[in-house]
Order: C-alpha cells, then sequence, then structure tokens
C-alpha cells in the first residue's frame, strides 16, 4: 500500500472521528436541553407549585390530570359558572381525548376543553410564559379569564370551526395566588385524533423565551 493511499485513509478516518465527535456533542446538548427538572405532576386538575421553586433558567412540563369538559367551551360558555362535577371528567395531558369517557359514548364529539388550576406564591412581578404545543387542529388559550392566544379556530361544530395547527408562545403577569389555564380544543378534520397530544411548558417567560428561540434555531 502506498504512502499516499495511507494519508488518504488517515485523512478520510479523522474526518469520520471529527464528524461523530460532532454530531454526538449536538445530540449530548440537545438531550441536555431538553432534561426536564423533576416536578409536581397535576392532580385532579390542580397543579400545586406554592412550595416548590420555580426555576429561573428552565420550564417544565404541566402534565397530569387536567379538567376535561367535552362538547363545551367553557369560556364562551354564559353559564359557565354553574358548571357541576357531571359536566367534567379528568384527561392525562398529554394525551388523546379518545380515552375520554365521552369519547367511548360518542365517537363523533369534534370539541372540548382543559382546564388546569395552578397554585403559586402571589408575585406581581415575575411574569410567566406557555409554549403551547401543536394541538390537532384548533386551540385557543384563556389564562385567568382573558383569551391570550390562539391557532385557528376552535368551535362546536365544523361550519364554525377552523382548523390551524401550530405553537405558540404566550406570556402573563399576575398577582394572584392561583392562575386559572383554559384551553379550548376542537378537530373536525380527524376525529380520532382530539386533544392535546404533546407536553404544554410553563415556566418563567424569559425561561420560555430562551428555550423556544433555542428549540427553533435548532
Amino acid at each position: 500500500m502506498s504512502n499516499e493511499l495511507i494519508m488518504k485513509m488517515r485523512t478520510i478516518l479523522s474526518i469520520t472521528g471529527l464528524f461523530l465527535l460532532l454530531i454526538t456533542g449536538i445530540r449530548l446538548a440537545w438531550m441536555g436541553f431538553q432534561s426536564i427538572p423533576e416536578h409536581p405532576r397535576a392532580v385532579q386538575g390542580i397543579l400545586d407549585l406554592r412550595d416548590w421553586d420555580l426555576p429561573s433558567n428552565h420550564t417544565i412540563t404541566l402534565n397530569g390530570e387536567w379538567e376535561f369538559y367535552p362538547h363545551r367551551l367553557i369560556q364562551r360558555d354564559p353559564v359557565q359558572t354553574n358548571l357541576t362535577e357531571e359536566d367534567k371528567g379528568f384527561l392525562q395531558v398529554p394525551g388523546n381525548w379518545i380515552m375520554s369517557e365521552s369519547a367511548q359514548t360518542h365517537p363523533t364529539f369534534g370539541a372540548g376543553s382543559y382546564r388546569l388550576r395552578i397554585l403559586v406564591e402571589p408575585d406581581s412581578v415575575q411574569p410567566f410564559g406557555l409554549r403551547i404545543p401543536d394541538i390537532p387542529a384548533s386551540s385557543e388559550v384563556f389564562v385567568n379569564g382573558q383569551l391570550l392566544g390562539q391557532s385557528g379556530y376552535p368551535a362546536l361544530s365544523s361550519v364554525q370551526y377552523t382548523g390551524k395547527e401550530i405553537p405558540y408562545t404566550l406570556s402573563f403577569t399576575t398577582d394572584r395566588n392561583e392562575i386559572e389555564i383554559v384551553i379550548h380544543a376542537a378537530n373536525f378534520d380527524n376525529l380520532r385524533n382530539g386533544g392535546i397530544s404533546h407536553p404544554i411548558k410553563f415556566g418563567t417567560a424569559a425561561a420560555v423565551n430562551k428555550e423556544t428561540m433555542i428549540s427553533i434555531g435548532l
């Protein structure tokens, strides 16, 4: 084997090794970026963060049991203050709403409302943020009764509904010790693929914006 051929093979091996090191480093960095600190889960529609310090540079997921109201968009319902225990169920988020009791008895329903109450220490200075995933196939988010973001237009019928499935970010401040999040979701394009199928991220506004920009860049 000639010296020239040996040099070429060494060059190829060196380039291949550097490439493998590069992609391994990127992969490890991505895994570190995606790691979520241990934190409480939502139980029976309540996430209690009062005795837990929210990371200043990292988000958490709002996974767990959310209240679920099938066939209803409760923030548009004039009698939503009269909601009873019989009106709601509980669903795991993330997850497909096909697992709800309503879906088992009425497989053609295409809209519903998710509700979560987050208990926090009141802080009127600290802005919070939410990163909403691409919810099939339309959604709108209310925080403490205020509409802060949407994708498409959820409705109770396919005639009024508009599908648009893109993620979005929103921020807010509050001096309350309870944050109420209500998400209206509707999907009349694929009735068997509705609900919140990916984690919702929550944290300081700075942490949410930082993770969003890094994710978009990567």
